[in-house]
């Protein structure tokens, strides 16, 4: 009877969850795309929970209950995960690392959670990170999404300033521009031909011919990193 609290606590760790957004804090990201659609990604350093609503609440206007006057809240939108244990977040960390790609996850306190994560494999499909389905949001730190013309997108809409960005089935999570944690380095390598990309100093080519574009991240960032880029097969 023992076990009881711990498999109550782990049934309501989804709920939770359902209540927060994940956000990096001080990261190094890199991907690695070939033509042949063969890619590697990597990001080491942290995320952090914010509260789902603070977040809703930051800059966009909210309805009174009576229904008669909107006024904005006055509860900055970085605010820590409502709801959540100091164990449902130790919790959280063993459950993460028993997902593929996980190579660490450990939590630090404060809602932030320290993570090594490598996933290599071929894009056949779309690839989304962070994503577990238990939290009930998705919000990706980076989205790869391969297209029936022969290129694929790369976007990485958490590395920059966004406002309203929708979360799953479309539903906004308000305005989560003011991430002031964020700081970190992304690159893009790439043997493919690139199409298009969002880095104005554009990319730098090796001399094996291989691409790299590099996006410093800081919580001024405006412009997510992008690039579209065209396949072999």
């Amino acid at each position: 009877m023992h076990h009881v609290p711990r498999i109550l606590a782990v049934i309501a760790l989804p709920l939770l969850l359902a209540a927060c957004i994940f956000q990096p804090g001080k990261f190094t990201a890199s991907l690695d795309i070939n033509a042949d659609r063969s890619f590697v990604f990597s990001y080491l350093g942290e995320i952090h929970a914010v509260d789902m609503e603070k977040l809703q609440g930051g800059d966009m206007p909210m309805t009174e209950a009576d229904g008669d006057a909107k006024k904005p809240t006055s509860e900055p939108a970085d605010g820590e995960a409502k709801g959540m244990s100091e164990a449902d977040k130790a919790a959280l960390a063993e459950t993460l690392a028993k997902e593929a790609g996980f190579r660490k996850v450990e939590y630090r306190g404060d809602d932030i959670w320290f993570v090594d994560y490598r996933m290599a494999g071929t894009l056949t499909h779309s690839f989304v990170f962070p994503y577990n389905q238990d939290a009930g949001i998705i919000f990706p730190f980076i989205a790869i999404e391969p297209r029936a013309n022969g290129t694929v997108r790369m976007k990485a809409p958490a590395f920059a300033r966004t406002s309203g960005q929708p979360g799953m089935a479309g539903m906004p999570v308000g305005d989560i521009s003011n991430n002031s944690r964020i700081e970190g380095d992304f690159t893009l390598s790439t043997d493919a031909e690139i199409l298009s990309q969002s880095n104005e100093d554009g990319a730098q080519t090796g001399t094996d011919g291989r691409k790299t574009i590099r996006w410093k991240i800081t919580p001024q960032t405006d412009i997510a990193p992008m690039a579209v880029l065209r396949m072999k097969n």
